[in-house]
């Protein structure tokens, strides 16, 4: 365990190598059979010119799309049949004459050419319901991986193979999915192997192992044509699920539009993930005000810009996805707006090559125990709250190593594993902190705790009293249902549950909302006991639905107690993001600064970079001074005893701290 207060090695997560190009494109190209003289105007030149002047080192391109068709010259009779020309040949040729690397990428889970030549493939649900848009909806049919389909599919990534063979750089596999699982080759394969296909349980086991079959099934293909090949399956999020098929892919591309459906919140928390597993990482937001193709539709150039300084923040290169118009020339505004964003990005690339992340703290991931969003309320609430603590940490299932963190954090609903428990013992035994939240560990009695918990808590809403140690003094409504804990011999409690006068109900209640308090204590609201602490709520849920700011200041008081002198600190405002790298002998402290605003009913924007300006900074790091990179400066104000304090003047949006 390093030094308390004191950076020590413990805090240096691994790296990885072979590292993706840092400016990556993902250029969609469904076209539908209805649209004639297709590239009619692509010019090959003009198309290679226009990607290298925006600074972009790799593009995905396509050689088949979700309607079906193929984009180059094939013995198969799937080209697009508006289509003239070689493209994606003349693609490749044009991108490698400027040193740009092409993966070249196949729909697999959508084709609607074989859903309408054989729609015996078309998923089936429990009652006879196919899978995607009805009969007279426009919209994708999700096919059977149980099904022959995957035999054409193979037959179209060797027809690729034969028409690129070495000037092929690698496979992007697109929507790799099971939802239905009742066809005729599904159930089949549900007697084949003795489960049950009325079982909700066998139905979820079925479609992770369609999915990871089918992701084995293409690698191989794809290694038996060149080991060398890069290979990447998307199903549109990473998570703890993506650990089945990990060894299929040569890196994790984290598909993120925060406009487009995943949320400002999705990608920080795939990416603290994702990079825990060992493989580099790719963030990938979309040129699109909203979501995929949406033709003429901007995002902010802040906005670009801001998502781009963010995935290099969080050890990810940058990968943005734009549509290629059917005739074939791409469109200027949205490469004046990427090229910005991207030499931005390379001005920075200095800073994150090779660079490592820095974390203290694990965060146990909540899909492990709610797998049905992929964006759990746990989740949420744990990376506002530790966001906007400047907490260094990273989100971790439950066969991740501990070794390497100060604190690990257990919120609410997380089940601990006979593995997890003996990995938690061993922390604690070597020093380490653990935060518990709610009903975290149901059933678990470890010596290290500070109290156990059988049953919830009698009231709901109740109220925390909070004293003036806890950042009190206050009585704070409690949302949310909580847990009774029981203390143990040497535990402390912090702040109590108090009772309202009554749950409220139909026989009686009072006012509009819920009942006041009483203002009898009834039970523990925190325990702690050495370097163990526990709140009786959820408050990670809570903070995620509710958003009141004192119950992110509980939790971060909690964490002065059992894991105080945290890396970073700063007084600015807490939309600030902090996030500390190590390069070589120096840190990299990313900090950034703008706020998604709800300006219409769908969804959240940036437009504005805001100001960084007198804020100081703490990094417990040993470093001697300070550079600071980007609009503004920074002023060393004190270093030594393995602590860096500096002021940050006069920046905007974005910069970094180099601290050596």
């Amino acid at each position: 365990m390093a030094a308390e207060g004191t950076y020590g090695d413990r805090h240096e997560m691994g790296g990885v190598s072979n590292q993706p190009p840092f400016r990556q494109i993902h250029l969609d190209f469904h076209t539908s059979e209805h649209i004639p003289e297709v590239a009619s105007e692509f010019d090959p030149e003009e198309f290679a010119a226009t990607l290298a002047e925006a600074r972009v080192q790799s593009v995905n391109l396509f050689a088949k799309c979700h309607h079906g068709w193929l984009y180059f010259d094939s013995e198969l009779p799937w080209k697009h049949p508006g289509l003239r020309r070689n493209l994606l040949v003349e693609q490749v040729k044009a991108l490698h004459g400027r040193g740009i690397r092409c993966p070249v990428y196949v729909s697999v889970g959508w084709d609607e050419l074989q859903a309408r030549l054989h729609p015996e493939w078309i998923e089936l649900h429990a009652d006879g319901r196919r899978e995607g848009a009805a009969p007279l909806q426009p919209g994708w049919r999700k096919l059977d991986f149980a099904s022959p389909y995957l035999d054409v599919v193979e037959r179209q990534v060797r027809e690729v193979w034969r028409a690129l063979g070495a000037e092929c750089d690698g496979f992007w596999f697109d929507i790799l999915y099971a939802a239905g699982v009742h066809g005729p080759w599904s159930l089949r394969l549900f007697d084949e192997l003795g489960c049950d296909p009325e079982n909700p349980e066998h139905q979820e086991a079925m479609r992770r192992r369609l999915v990871d079959r089918c992701c084995r099934r293409l690698t191989e293909l794809v290694r038996s044509l060149s080991p060398d090949l890069l290979v990447f399956h998307n199903s549109g999020h990473v998570g703890p699920a993506v650990r089945s098929r990990l060894e299929t892919m040569t890196h994790l591309e984290l598909e993120s539009l925060p406009t487009g459906g995943w949320g400002y919140a999705h990608f920080p928390i795939v990416a603290r993930y994702a990079r825990t597993l060992g493989k580099p990482i790719v963030g990938m937001t979309g040129k699109f005000s909203e979501s995929w193709g949406h033709f003429q539709s901007y995002k902010s150039a802040a906005a670009l810009e801001l998502e781009c300084a963010q995935s290099l923040a969080l050890g990810a290169a940058c990968s943005v996805g734009d549509q290629l118009h059917p005739r074939g020339r791409l469109d200027a505004e949205t490469y004046r707006r990427i090229g910005a964003a991207f030499r931005a990005v390379e001005a920075l690339e200095p800073y994150a090559e090779g660079s490592k992340r820095v974390a203290e703290a694990a965060v146990l991931h909540a899909e492990l125990w709610d797998p049905g969003s992929r964006l759990p309320d746990a989740n949420v609430g744990a990376l506002r709250a530790f966001t906007e603590g400047s907490l260094q940490f990273d989100f971790v299932d439950d066969e991740a190593d501990l070794a390497g963190y100060r604190l690990v954090v257990l919120p609410e609903g997380c089940p601990v594993s006979a593995r997890l428990l003996h990995a938690l013992g061993r922390h604690v035994e070597a020093g380490g902190a653990v935060l518990l939240a709610g009903d975290a560990a149901p059933g678990v009695d470890a010596d290290w705790l500070p109290g156990g918990w059988s049953q919830p808590l009698e009231f709901s809403p109740d109220y925390i009293e909070v004293p003036e140690a806890m950042g009190g003094p206050l009585t704070l409504v409690a949302y949310d249902r909580g847990v009774r804990l029981e203390p143990k011999a040497g535990s402390e409690v912090l702040a109590w549950a108090v009772r309202p006068y009554f749950d409220r109900s139909w026989r009686r209640f009072c006012s509009h909302a819920h009942t006041p308090p009483e203002g009898t204590r009834y039970a523990p609201a925190v325990l702690r006991r050495g370097r163990v602490a526990w709140i009786a709520h959820p408050v990670f849920g809570t903070y995620a639905r509710h958003t009141m700011p004192e119950y992110r200041e509980l939790v971060l008081r909690c964490l002065d107690l059992v894991c105080p002198d945290r890396l970073v600190r700063h007084d600015g405002p807490r939309t600030i993001q902090a996030h500390l790298r190590r390069q070589g002998s120096r840190w990299i402290l990313h900090v950034l600064h703008a706020i998604p605003e709800r300006r219409g009913t769908a969804f959240e924007v940036v437009e504005d970079p805001l100001p960084i300006h007198r804020v100081r900074f703490s990094v417990r790091v040993p470093a001697e001074g300070v550079e600071w990179v980007g609009e503004g400066s920074a002023e060393l104000l004190a270093a030594g005893q393995g602590a860096l304090e500096f002021e940050v003047r006069d920046a905007v949006g974005h910069g970094l701290a180099v601290l050596a």
